[in-house]
């Protein structure tokens, strides 16, 4: 028979969505197919996953297969001798392949008559000789997943699955005879299952006030959207509202106003007027319209509460909630305070400092005007030596509950120098020492245990 090729394209597969362990969501689709045999392929044309802006994390594909070889199926005893046993067996191959994932099922069926078959009586097509087994078939299961090199599995694009098939006939019990096969088909479906993590989105304000609302990587890294209110810039250096948080309940900070060389108010495009600065103007601050500015006019250093310095005037300066340093002072002259927080150290500690402080003295930072009441710092972690020379790195509390001597936060157990275990070693003579254990056998004493003491006497 002639080998037939079928390419099945997406339309109407069933696209469903289930609850999958360790948190995870599985989305799958199943395509159909059938093809002549033998040989016989499909080209299958599934989706990729859609990750929806980055809001879907792909974790693991899992390709499945169901499917069965059948034809109808006459055969007749060619042999001079009667066949009881005479049966019909069915076997076939099955691969299935996508990407780096691939199936390989083999099939094989055996279909008895009733013993009654006999010897050839030279007229093909009916006779004691002839059985007719009908509709006979053969079917299997397989599945493969992985969990790596998934990005060939994402994009707006289609995933390729090729189902090849070859199969084939034979006569048991019977040292001649022929075979006559109708409608030789491989039939079944193929499965294919996205199992996701769901990324939680929420509100962006970008640099020139947009807001958008994207997974946090996306907001606070370049990437490949554009800013809706300049398309020339790419998304990238925002500010994430939180999880959850949408454009419609937040407000984001607007460019403000910028004083060019000339004397001239303009609006900057970006928060934090970089490029005013890039101009050589001078920002007036985010939310600070032109109507309000006067550029011409007295200015001054103003420190603002995060530390940040900008040269406005005292009106702008009270708006922005900054401490006016005077007029014609300069933000190079100003010695603007720095905002301070909530400093976590490795002894498990919390203390008040600004920013830079804190990493000088080796600790974390919280944030800027966090309080130490509002913050767990971990808890002291290092190497806990025990009774039998033993360390293990733990936390101070389970070190201690475990018997354990704590050898401080941030100690190693590669450089901790853990004691091993002594106690009472009573000698031939009567006499005790403090001895380890191994000591103690050496000397032909008698070891009382760990940390015992010699004040009970030597039997």
């Amino acid at each position: 028979m002639g080998r037939g090729i079928a390419v099945i394209a997406g339309i109407g597969l069933a696209l469903t969505s289930a609850s999958a362990p360790a948190g995870l969501v599985e989305e799958s689709q199943t395509l159909p197919f059938a093809f002549p045999l033998a040989p016989g392929s499909a080209a299958l044309v599934f989706d990729q996953f859609d990750d929806i802006g980055g809001s879907r994390e792909l974790r693991r594909v899992t390709i499945d297969f169901d499917g069965e070889i059948n034809a109808r199926v006459t055969a007749e005893n060619d042999s001079p001798l009667p066949a009881p046993e005479f049966a019909l067996n069915i076997a076939g191959l099955y691969t299935v392949e996508a990407r780096d994932l691939a199936i390989l099922v083999g099939l094989s069926e055996v279909f008895v008559t009733d013993g009654s078959v006999g010897p050839s009586d030279g007229i093909p097509g009916s006779g004691r000789d002839f059985w007719d087994f009908g509709l006979v078939a053969a079917g299997g299961t397989g599945s493969d997943e992985t969990d790596t090199d998934l990005d060939a599995f994402i994009g707006d694009g289609s995933i390729i699955v090729d189902v090849n098939a070859s199969g084939g006939f034979s006569v048991l019990g019977s040292t001649d005879s022929t075979i006559i096969t109708m409608d030789f088909t491989g039939e079944g479906t193929v499965t294919i299952t996205y199992a996701f993590e769901e990324i939680p989105i929420g509100a962006c304000c970008l640099p020139s006030g947009a807001c958008v609302e994207v997974i946090q990587t996306r907001c606070e890294m370049a990437a490949d959207l554009t800013d809706p209110l300049d398309p020339d810039g790419l998304i990238g250096n925002g500010t994430y509202q939180g999880d959850g948080t949408t454009c419609d309940a937040v407000m984001c900070p607007q460019p403000g106003a910028c004083c060019l060389p000339d004397d001239t108010c303009v609006p900057a495009h970006e928060t934090g007027g970089g490029d005013c600065t890039d101009r050589g103007g001078r920002y007036q601050g985010d939310d600070i319209p032109c109507a309000i500015v006067d550029c011409a006019g007295p200015m001054g250093a103003c420190c603002l509460p995060d530390g940040s310095c900008l040269l406005v005037n005292q009106k702008v300066c009270a708006i922005l909630g900054g401490l006016y340093q005077g007029t014609g002072t300069s933000c190079e002259a100003a010695e603007c305070p720095q905002p301070k927080g909530a400093c976590c150290f490795v002894s498990g500690t919390c203390g008040v400092f600004t920013e830079r402080v804190c990493i000088g003295l080796g600790g974390t930072f919280v944030g800027d005007g966090v309080p130490c009441a509002a913050v767990r710092c971990p808890p002291p972690f290092g190497a806990c030596c025990f009774s039998d020379g033993a360390c293990e790195m733990m936390e101070i509390a389970p070190c201690v509950d475990a018997g354990g001597l704590f050898q401080g936060a941030g100690t190693s157990c590669r450089t901790a120098e853990c004691p091993a275990a002594q106690g009472a070693c009573c000698l031939p003579d009567g006499t005790c020492v403090f001895r380890t254990e191994d000591a103690c056998d050496a000397a032909g004493g008698d070891y009382q245990g760990d940390w015992t003491d010699c004040g009970m006497p030597c039997k």
